[in-house]
């Protein structure tokens, strides 16, 4: 009989052979040394535990109370997917990080997808990057990173009471520190000559609206009084007046913008 694993999501493994064997098999938390699952098979059938986040398995399989099979997780020098299922700016920015803390710990070949590769792939040489949704073969454990609610997807789902980085964390099973990513900053000079600021007045969640009626316009006409030329980025054109309305432009021009302004005023967002 053979026995098949992989920890793509999830600990898996299948017993494939032409015995009558019925076996036993057990998903061991190192960690805790707690069971987290036991079934029994028999052959050409698999089982699976449903916890989706890191845990440093341990498989045991028995045959009339005898261990004939046993594998420890050890993705060392193996491939490793990381998913980071966020198209938000900031979500992402927060996120990876740890992508890379999780390759050097674990000293492994990191495969990582998410919707902003372009801001890193250019610092980050030993991480290969793919696009969402690739086919990437031979992996021996995959992971995604995202706000999920499910007990079996974050060993945290009351994500609102957890800073944002430790989302990540939870999942990737590493200690929480805050990090900031190596971003890939173009070197282009400065397109406006005049002194100028930067505000995002619109983020994502809409609790994180500035709830002042008038307190952007006060900020904007008090920057404008200074002698600051005021631009607004956004996906969608603003009301607000004595401003310039910098509206979806690349994210290479945005960065430029932002590397090159005197200040830069947000809510918490990605371009913050």
């Amino acid at each position: 009989d053979q026995f098949y694993l992989n920890f793509i999501k999830r600990a898996f493994l299948e017993i494939k052979g032409n015995s009558d064997s019925l076996y036993n098999i057990k998903f061991i938390d190192k960690k805790t040394n707690q069971l987290i699952y036991e079934n029994k098979i028999p052959i050409n059938h698999w089982v699976a535990a449903s916890r989706e986040w890191f845990t440093d398995w341990s498989i045991i399989v028995e045959s009339n109370s005898e261990v004939v099979f046993k594998h420890d997780f050890n993705c060392t020098g193996k491939n490793v997917y990381i998913h980071l299922d966020s198209k938000a700016l900031g979500d992402t920015i927060a996120w990876f990080p740890y992508v890379e803390e999780f390759r050097k710990k674990h000293n492994c070949n990191l495969i990582c997808s998410t919707f902003w590769n372009s801001l890193f792939e250019k610092e980050y040489k030993n991480i290969k990057f793919v696009n969402p949704g690739s086919i990437v073969d031979d992996l021996y454990t995959m992971y995604e990173i995202g706000i999920f609610i499910d007990g079996n997807k974050n060993p945290n789902p009351t994500y609102q009471n957890l800073k944002l980085q430790q989302i990540a964390t939870d999942i990737l099973g590493l200690e929480y520190k805050e990090i900031s990513p190596i971003i890939n900053v173009s070197n282009k000079e400065k397109v406006i000559e005049e002194k100028y600021v930067c505000i995002s007045t619109e983020s994502t969640a809409k609790s994180k609206l500035w709830n002042n009626d008038n307190g952007w316009q006060e900020t904007i006409d008090y920057l404008v009084s200074k002698g600051f030329k005021v631009l607004h980025l956004g996906k969608e054109k603003t009301n607000f007046t004595n401003v310039t309305n910098i509206i979806n432009q690349p994210i290479e021009d945005i960065i430029n913008y932002v590397n090159n302004c005197e200040f830069f005023i947000g809510l918490s967002s990605g371009l913050s």
